[in-house]
């Protein structure tokens, strides 16, 4: 990876464009509860962040597995520079919904960027799969961090400028995707040749989407890979709203104190790609990585809910993030080393499909028990759910291969 410059320049702009992401989430964020102070709200506007994915997600399969991923990326980065700046318009609540349209029709986008850009990524890196995943979420991490920050700085003076620097992020994004070198073969081959050429109609997506999943049937630890994921993902979608409700109502700083809660976060994340590239070349397995840091996570996750002081809490955030990050490089990594070249693009579909609803069910849930209960009790009910699940990667071991220190990935 050292000497594979391609990696660094989509690092660069992946981080970047992250970078502004969070700063529109803080603002967003901050707009809606200055505008509402409701966490139905937040809700909802969680919800347009993910529902989106639901409709577009199989078609970015399809796209990302039958055409060249870097000029799917080209595309959508242009796009989004202008969606970005739809937010600016509003000013009362009554223009709320300038919002929501904005973030539905970025997240409609970013369900058919997705997959393009993590076949990228897996192609890019094929040479060291795990330290690949480890840099970029590592580039996550610093991007929450400095996102949530400077949003929350940003949003304090104007909100109207954090949107703007989002759409700045886009066009950065495309620059940097716009330098990845182009041709068939080589290091960036584009999607297969053999692809049919016809349009992809409705009716088109969902053939090939069902034969990718015959293809991705027979490989059992990716199908619990996805359920487990749907569950888990339950639990992030309440973690989604009981993290800037809490830290708004307990930090009590308004824009900087939900920044604050994200780049704690943030932080964690940082520090857990650093551990995952110690933890990615151990012998142990992935599965055993995954359960035993979704276990800690959970816990954390508690603690933060509850603890009435402020720096303990985010400190539990610190920590939550590190054993997130932690897991999800493994199950990363697990999912690039399993899945068939020729499927890749519709496996991460059918990943962004049914995690996404599964986490648009969890922050809706959320959002309607927290307006009926104290945050110490959704937050147990989140903890106790992610426990659960990381107790359930553990009896998924024996269908993931015992794995040495050097293995090789199949991609």
């Amino acid at each position: 990876m050292r000497n594979n410059g391609a990696v660094y320049v989509f690092w660069s702009g992946k981080t970047l464009s992250s970078i502004g992401s969070w700063l529109a989430n803080v603002a967003g964020l901050y707009l809606i509860l200055k505008l509402t102070n409701s966490p139905l709200w937040v809700a909802l506007y969680m919800l347009g962040k993910m529902l989106p994915a639901i409709v577009t997600s199989s078609y970015g399969g399809v796209l990302a597995d039958r055409m060249n991923r870097r000029s799917i990326l080209m595309v959508l980065d242009g796009l989004s520079v202008l969606v970005a700046l739809i937010p600016i318009l509003v000013h009362q609540s009554s223009q709320l919904w300038l919002v929501l349209a904005s973030i539905v029709l970025l997240t409609g986008m970013s369900s058919v960027y997705f997959p393009a850009q993590q076949g990228l990524i897996a192609q890019l890196g094929m040479q060291d799969i795990g330290g690949t995943n480890s840099f970029f979420a590592a580039g996550d991490g610093l991007a929450m961090v400095a996102g949530a920050l400077l949003g929350g700085v940003i949003a304090s003076h104007s909100i109207a400028m954090a949107f703007v620097a989002n759409s700045v992020s886009f066009a950065l994004s495309f620059i940097t995707v716009s330098l990845l070198p182009t041709g068939n073969g080589g290091p960036l081959p584009s999607a297969p040749s053999s692809a049919p050429p016809s349009p992809i109609t409705p009716r088109q997506a969902y053939v090939e989407m069902k034969q990718a999943w015959i293809t991705i049937r027979r490989r059992p630890v990716l199908v619990k890979v996805i359920g487990l994921s749907v569950a888990l993902s339950l639990a992030g979608g309440g973690v989604n709203v009981l993290l800037s409700v809490v830290a708004h109502r307990k930090v009590g700083l308004g824009a900087f104190g939900i920044s604050l809660a994200y780049a704690a976060l943030g932080t964690g994340l940082f520090l857990g790609s650093l551990l995952s590239r110690i933890t990615l070349k151990s012998r142990y397995r992935y599965t055993g990585i995954i359960a035993l840091a979704t276990i800690g996570e959970g816990v954390f996750i508690g603690i933060y809910s509850h603890m009435p002081i402020a720096i303990i809490a985010i400190t539990s955030l610190v920590i939550a993030g590190v054993f997130s990050t932690m897991a999800d490089s493994a199950q990363e990594t697990l999912i690039m080393e399993h899945v068939p070249q020729e499927v890749f693009g519709r496996f991460y579909s059918f990943f962004d499909i049914s995690t996404t609803t599964a986490f648009a069910i969890g922050t809706l849930l959320m959002g309607l028990l927290m307006t009926k209960t104290a945050s110490g009790f959704s937050g147990s009910v989140v903890a106790i759910l992610w426990i659960v699940v990381g107790a359930l990667w553990l009896q998924i071991r024996g269908h993931e291969p015992q794995r040495t220190a050097t293995s090789e990935t199949s991609i």
